[in-house]
């Protein structure tokens, strides 16, 4: 049994290889999501929630890291 999934998770990777190396930034988007859905697991609602929470953690850190200057680091 575990053999056939690992043929499966093979056949998978080497399509999304393929597709998200030949096509556009929207289609290596859509394959890096099927890839996190279907490895991981994890669901797009998920996906999008981590990005959205991930995006607004950096914008707050480049405030933050602007507000007090390399100087004070040091």
């Amino acid at each position: 049994m575990m053999a056939d999934v690992g043929v499966k998770y093979q056949v998978h990777l080497c399509d999304a290889e393929t597709e998200a190396t030949t096509g556009s930034d929207a289609i290596t988007d859509r394959v890096v999501t099927q890839l996190e859905t279907w490895i991981c697991g994890i669901a797009l609602n998920k996906q999008m929630r981590f990005k959205t929470e991930l995006c607004i953690c950096l914008i707050e850190f480049d405030a933050w890291w602007k507000a007090i200057g390399i100087q004070e680091l040091r």
